[in-house]
This record gives C-alpha cells, structure tokens and sequence, in this order.
C-alpha cells in the first residue's frame, strides 16, 4: 500500500493542545484584566461606605440615646437634686462617644469613593461634633446647677439632630448610587466576559467534529486496528498484517510489526519443520520398537517376495537367526504340500487383491518341527499411490491347532464314553457275578485244588474284563478311577517280562527305571496304557526291532508345564515307549489319537489302542507326546506328575476283614445274580443277609418290624426308584442308618453329595472279595 505524508500524530496533539490551551488562556485573561479587578474594586468600595456608614450610624445612635437619658435626667432635676455622680456617669458616656467618633475610619484614597460621598460623610462629622458639644454643654450645667441652660442646651442639641440623621440618610444615598454605577461596570465587563468564552466555546463546537474525525482517523483507528491483528496473533494467526497507510508513528510502528511477524512466520515454519521432521523420526522409532518387539511375527517383503526385514517373533516361529531370513523367501521355509498354494496366491497379494491377503500356511522349523500360522498380507503404498511393500502379519496358531485338536479328541471321547457308559453298568453287573462266583469257589477248602486254580484263572480274566471297561470308560472321563500311590518301576517291570514271554523273539525289548519314580492314580489303568503302547510298538517292527522302555524323573520349566497342561511345582515322570519300527507321516499323526483310528487291516486293530492311552493319561493330569518319522521309527513320551512322598501300596497283599460284631446287612439290587453272590460273600464274611430287589422292596423291608438293619448296599441304577432317591428316602426316616452305595457305574457329574445322603462310603462293580470286605467293615465302624 501506498503511504501517504501527514502531519505526525505528535505534532497533531500538540497542536490541538496548543489551541485549546491558548482559547483558554485568554478567556483566563479577559476575566482577570476585566472582570476580576472591578469586582473586586467594588467589593472594596462597598465595604468602605459600609464602615464609615456603619460607625458613624453607631455615633448617631449613641449621642439619640444619650440625649434621651439626659432629658429624662434633666426632668427629675426639676423635682429633685440629682447626684452628682449619677452626672460624671453621663458625662463619662459622652466622652467616650466622642472620642470613638473621632476615631472612625478616615476615608482612604485608594478607595476611589466618590467626592459627594466624602463631603457627606464630613458634613455628618461635624452635625456629629455639635450634638455632642451640645450634650456635653448640658451635663456641665447640670452640674453647677444651671436647670435652664441646661434645657436650653438640650434644645439646641436636638434640633441639631434633625440635621445629622439629614446628612447620614443623603450619605447613604450617594453610597447606593455609587454602588449601582460600579455593579453596571462590572455587568458590561461580565458580558464582555460572557461573549469571550461563548465565541471560545462555539469555535469548540464548530471544531469539535473535524477535530474527532482526526483523532478517529489517525489514533483511534489504527488503535483498534492493533487491537484486532494483536488478538489474531495471540490466537496463533501469524498471517495478519498491519495496513500501513500514513508515514506517521503508526505506520512506522505497524511497518515494525508486519517485519516482526514476518521473521515470526520463517520461525515458525522452521520449527514446524524440525517439529515434524522429529515426529517422524520418532514414529519411525516407535514403529520399529513396534516391528521387532512386537508379540505376532513382522515381515517385509517387496514385491518379488524377498524378505527384506522380519522382528523376532519370526524368527522363533522359523527357529532362526534373523541373517538367515532377510533376503530369502518365505517359501524356501514353507511345508512342500503348501508351495503350490503359495505360488498360486503370491501374484494375487502382490497386485494388492485384499482377498488373496488372508491365509493359513505351514512352515518349516529349523528343528524339523512344522510351524502352523495364519498370515495376514497387507500392501503399503508410497504417498504417490506406488506400491512399496507387503507388510506380513503372522500369527503362530500352532498351539491353538493342537488344542482345537484336543478339543475334536475329547469330544471324540465323549462320544466313545457315552456308548460305553451305556452298556458299563450291566458289563460290570456281570463281571461282578462272575467274580463273585469264581471268588467262592476258590475259598471253598473242600474244593479241588485244579478247581480252585480254575476259579483262580476265571477271575483274573474277568477282572481283566474289567479293567477293560474302565479303560473304555476312562476314554471320555466317565470312570472315577482309584486313587492310590505305587511305583513305576515295578509296574514296567511286569510289562517288559509279559512282552519277552509273548511278543516275537526277534524283539529286543530294554527297561531303564528309576525307581523312586512314584505317581498316584490307578495302577491298572496306567498299566493297560503302558502295554497297548509296547503292542502298538511291537506291531510296527513285524521284522523285529527294539523296543526301549525308559522312566526317568524330569526338571522342566514354567513353559513346558504351560504348554503341555502339567501341574505347576510338582515333579513329573517321563516315560517314554520308543521302538525302530516303520514310523508315520504326518498326515497319521493328526489322527492317532482318534477313536476307532488305525493303519492295520481289519482283523488286526480296532483303533482304541491309543485313544484308551490318551484318555487315562489326561485322567491322571498327564500329557502324551508321539514324535516319529517314517522308516525310523516313533517315541511315544507320557508326562506324569509324581508323588514321590505318599507311600506305597502293596496291592498283591490281600486281607479279608471278618465281621467285627453280628451285623445284619440289607442287599438292594435288581439283579438276581448280585444279591445271591453278595449274600453270600457276606455270610462267609459271617454277616447276617437280607435282599431285596429294588428301593421300594426295600423301604417296606426296613418299616416292618424284625431284627434290626445294620448297614443297607444300595445298587445305583434300580427299576422303579433308582439307588439315589433310595437313599434319600431312607435317610430321611433312619438317618444314623449306614448306608454303602455299589454300582456297575458312577458318573460324578450331575450326582449329589454321597455322604450328605447317608452313604458312608462307594464301592464299584466288579469288587474282589477283600475290597467288598474291608469296605463294609469300614461302614460298620
């Protein structure tokens, strides 16, 4: 803009307050050289006639009042003799009235009274002096007695009066006239005055207007135009300019301030750029904390499908260092069935297809181990639109494959353990028979010896049977399983002699067990588990091999107890079943663990080999592992938690327990078999035996009287009134009645509280003769 030469700012408020201030100034002297002095000339004058007016009026009035007492005085002379001091007080008045008249204020030069007033006040001087002779005259011939010049003196005085009061009265005129000609000099000086300041003001008025205009102009304006821009820089507005438009102390100040908030702006703009050049060198930072520290693997890979830089979560997928890795391609470590998939898709992602970026692939670990992870491709883009990169996201799923697998398994179980639960109990009511039966005969001493050995054999098989039902039980957990602790190493011992005398002479078969390996669970189970993993062996060497056998205690981490669900701060127990035999791939391995899952013909398995094996070692709060290749051989790796501080049991030891005290016991089961064989395993016992067939026969039996119950065997699954409700009934009416609850098969889940039923304790179906006779002993104590 242009700038424009004005007057300066300063230069404009002097001069208005130069012009201002001389309008004022000379009003200031019209008053004072016009109107001050007559005022105050008449103030003086004025009060100069008042005084002198004042004084000699008081005179006036005195010598009245004097001439009025000597009157009176005069007139009781004429009755009487008057005092003569009553006299010198009159004559002492008089004095003093004429000394004070002869002090009054002499009239003064520098009061400028008028000549008529001086020859008034003079001629009332002298009226004053001859009144007061006259007076005095009067008091004097009072005095010597002389009554009739005293009157005569006393007339004369009082026509004197007449003439005084004649010129005080004309002296007060001429002091009025004076007056009111000096207030009409002042009154022409009060206008002149009046019309000074008047002209003053209306050239105030006139000027007034241009004048704010100038000040509107050139101050205020620019004024509220700092104001403005200096709030759009306290906002943070550094574009704002001042307009210049005078060459004045403004324009000089708003010329300083547009050159300011320009260095401002390249400050500014400097500040920004290091503030956003160091943003990005911290993002920049923060991203590659991010990439390598990040917890999922972090890949990029440019557009040919080079690595060109991972973090370390990829490289503990890989099992690798990271040198390895960069500038290789990720499918030099993928599994070989996934290189066709990955070559088929990797156009697909490189051409920025979202689709194509959502994948599962297999990799290989340096240790031979394969790694499962879901990977999630995204194209980075340069700011142009270019693109510059494929940012691989992958996520390690291996852990959660093998537990979606464990979940299938279980559910697999599940299905098995169903269709076993539903034919276990009427299994074991058999067995139980069975056993029961064999049991009698071998005790019998009036028996043959081979018939005892008979009975002997038919037992051991059927508790074999049971075990078996256990096993198919224990596939899904249906089975409460025992709880007892017993070493290893015998256990496995007993294994490997059975395996030498019956698997093929061509099968070396080696044990290494340590013998304080100590666990607590069901030794038949766990013994069942151990030797279907030796037949399983066995049947992958028909050639012959070596079957190994190794329990050993070992120290593991935090990690390995986490990864494989072990119990934390509890010793674990390896055993480990290896052989030399064929081997299996990985597609086998997937579904080894699988009910009714095999390799072998028909007639050779039924695919519950090692489902029964999985199911009791999760039973038991282990894990199992299977590592094996094909033409090398496989290792099969049960992990335990051992208790090596519980003592050992001696389970070859049996103790039948006779009855303590007569005793009758109450059998209630619906099979036949079972209450015959149990009354009478009781009464060889030396119990006294009732039956009945179900729960209602057996709320009768206890209402009627006879000998009294003592302890009542309930069967848990009953026609009619099932062993539950039974119990509940009787508890009900005989609550210190022991009861003692026996089934085929007990599901825990779902069931009540035995004890708050009134069962003092549980035994289950099939039951050898010691353990039936020790538990009932127990619930008779």
């Amino acid at each position: 803009m242009t700038q424009r030469n004005a007057l300066s700012i300063r230069a404009t408020i002097i001069g208005v307050a130069a012009v201002a201030f001389g309008s004022v100034l000379i009003a200031g002297l019209a008053m004072m050289v016009r109107v001050v002095p007559n005022a105050e000339r008449l103030t003086r004058r004025g009060n100069a006639a008042r005084d002198d007016y004042t004084a000699r009026s008081v005179v006036a009035a005195q010598l009245d009042s004097s001439m009025s007492d000597l009157w009176r005085l005069a007139r009781r002379a004429k009755l009487a003799p008057i005092p003569p001091e009553s006299i010198a007080v009159r004559r002492l008045r008089l004095e003093d009235i004429v000394r004070r008249a002869s002090k009054s204020t002499p009239r003064r030069p520098e009061l400028s009274t008028s000549t008529a007033f001086g020859i008034g006040l003079d001629q009332a001087d002298v009226a004053t002096t001859r009144v007061a002779a006259s007076l005095l005259g009067a008091v004097s011939a009072m005095e010597i007695g002389d009554l009739a010049a005293a009157d005569r003196l006393m007339s004369r005085a009082d026509s004197l009066d007449a003439p005084l009061k004649a010129r005080l009265y004309q002296v007060t005129q001429i002091a009025l006239s004076d007056l009111a000609t000096e207030e009409e000099r002042l009154e022409r000086d009060t206008r002149f005055a009046t019309r000074l300041l008047l002209g003053w003001l209306l050239a105030c008025a006139l000027a007034g207007p241009l004048l704010w205009r100038q000040l509107q102009r050139r101050l205020m304006q620019p004024l509220a135009t700092f104001g403005t821009v200096l709030d759009r820089v306290e906002a943070g507005d550094l574009d704002v300019e001042v307009p210049v438009e005078y060459d004045d102390e403004f324009g000089r100040l708003g010329a300083h301030f547009n050159r300011t908030t320009h260095v401002l702006r390249a400050q500014r703009k400097e500040a920004e750029r290091v503030a956003a050049q160091g943003a990005l060198e911290a993002s920049e930072a923060r991203y590659r904390d991010a990439f390598e520290q990040a917890a999922v693997g972090l890949a990029e890979v440019d557009l040919t499908g080079r690595i060109l830089r991972v973090n370390r979560a990829i490289c503990a997928m890989l099992s690798r260092e990271m040198s390895e890795v960069v500038g290789r391609r990720f499918v030099d470590y993928a599994h070989p069935d996934d290189l066709a998939a990955i070559a088929e898709n990797w156009p697909r992602i490189a051409g920025g297809d979202p689709q194509a970026g959502r994948v599962e692939r297999r990799f290989m670990r340096a240790d031979g181990n394969v790694a499962i992870t879901q990977v999630t491709a995204t194209m980075v883009y340069q700011p142009d639109g270019t693109p510059r990169h494929v940012l691989a996201v992958v996520h390690d799923i291996t852990e959660q494959r093998r537990l979606a697998q464990e979940l299938a398994q279980s559910s697999k179980l599940e299905a098995v353990g169903q269709l076993a639960g539903g034919v276990a109990h009427d299994f074991n009511n058999l067995l139980a028979g069975i056993i029961g039966y064999a049991e009698l005969v071998e005790e019998n001493p009036d028996n043959a010896t081979e018939v005892r050995e008979d009975a002997a054999s038919i037992k051991r098989a059927a508790l074999k049977g049971a075990d078996l039902a256990r096993s198919l039980l224990t596939l899904a957990r249906r089975n409460t399983k025992r709880q007892e602790p017993f070493a290893l190493a015998p256990m496995l011992t007993e294994i490997v002699d059975l395996a030498r005398r019956t698997f093929d002479r061509r099968v070396e078969i080696t044990l290494r067990a340590c013998a304080d390996a100590t666990v607590r669970g069901d030794r038949s189970l766990l013994s069942n588990a151990m030797l279907n993993l030796a037949v399983n062996a066995r049947d992958a060497m028909p050639a012959g091999g070596t079957l190994h056998i190794d329990c050993q205690l070992l120290s593991v981490d935090a990690a390995f107890r986490e990864r494989h669900a072990l119990p934390a701060q509890v010793p674990i127990v390896a055993i480990t079943v290896s052989d030399t035999g064929a081997g299996m791939g990985p597609g086998v391995l997937e579904h080894v663990f699988e009910p009714f899952f095999t390799t072998k013909p028909p007639d050779k398995g039924t695919g519950l080999g090692l489902a029964m094996v999985y199911g009791t070692v999760k039973d038991h709060l282990g894990a199992v592992t299977i590592d094996s290749t094909v033409g090398r051989g496989t290792t099969v790796t049960v992990y335990l938690p051992s208790d090596p501080s519980a003592p050992v049991s001696n389970e070859d030891a049996r103790n039948i327990t006779p009855a303590r005290a007569p005793s009758r016991v109450l059998v209630v089961d619906d099979e036949a078999m079972i209450r015959t064989v149990a009354k009478r395993l009781l009464e060889r016992l030396g119990y006294e035996v009732e039956v009945a067939e179900d729960g209602l026969a057996a709320l009768e039996r206890l209402e009627r009287d006879g000998p009294p119950i003592h302890l009542v065997i309930i069967d848990g699954n009953m026609p009619r009134l099932d062993g539950i409700e039974t119990a509940r009934r009787i508890h009900e009416r005989y609550p210190a009645l022991p009861m003692l609850f026996a089934t085929g098969h007990f599901d825990p889940a779902g069931r009540e509280d035995l004890a708050a039923l009134g069962f003092r304790d549980r035994i289950d179906k099939p039951f050898s003769l010691d353990a039936f006779a020790a538990t009932v002993a127990r619930c008779l104590e």
